[in-house]
């Protein structure tokens, strides 16, 4: 295999924002990044992956002029539908759904979409156990030392790992007294 002709994507690089205006198609385009050529989907060394702002007024025709351009080029599908996902960042879904085709097919299939999705999930998985341990020990608390609400926040413990509030969770079912327990959060906190 060949050595790539990287001079194409230097050239972009350099002049990214008049690059950026005659792909588009339009003018007052601010270039924010140039993004990684890393992306999965980036095949070729001489590809260029830019983050782009038009006017705000402009940026829904700056889509319609991305996916005009795009639709001329062999893998068009699967570069709108990558385009689509970078859109709904800065503008609403419905819109996006009118001028791009969203194919959802592809979507599910990317390693990248994937990998957030897991990650948001495992996000939300911790922070509601996190909450439901918050509630536990609160719950605990408050039958064993009738300790309200406020007493509960003054002590900090949802700035606690979850870890931490497990743990505490075994001293306040044990626990002689609030007093032991506070004596286990300051040790926590250290």
């Amino acid at each position: 295999m060949g050595q790539a002709d990287s001079s194409s994507k230097q050239t972009i690089n350099i002049y990214n924002k008049a690059w950026a205006e005659w792909v588009l198609q339009t003018e007052n385009v601010t270039v924010e990044a140039e993004l990684s050529g890393e992306f999965q989907f980036i095949a070729r060394a001489s590809d260029s992956l830019m983050q782009v702002r038009g006017q705000d007024s402009r940026t829904e025709e700056v889509l319609r002029s991305c996916v005009t351009r795009i639709r001329e080029e062999p893998r068009a599908l699967e570069l709108e539908t990558i385009l689509s996902v970078f859109a709904s960042y800065v503008m609403d879904t419905d819109v996006i759904k009118r001028i791009v085709r969203w194919e959802m097919n592809i979507l599910k299939g990317s390693p990248i979409l994937q990998e957030a999705l897991a990650e948001r999930y495992e996000t939300g998985q911790r922070e509601g156990k996190f909450e439901e341990s918050l509630a536990w020990l609160q719950r605990i608390l408050a039958v064993r030392f009738q300790l309200d609400e406020v007493g509960f926040e003054k002590r900090g413990l949802a700035e606690l790992t979850l870890e931490q509030l497990e743990s505490l969770g075994e001293v306040a079912l044990t626990a002689v007294t609030l007093a032991e327990f506070d004596e286990a959060v300051n040790q926590a906190k250290e």
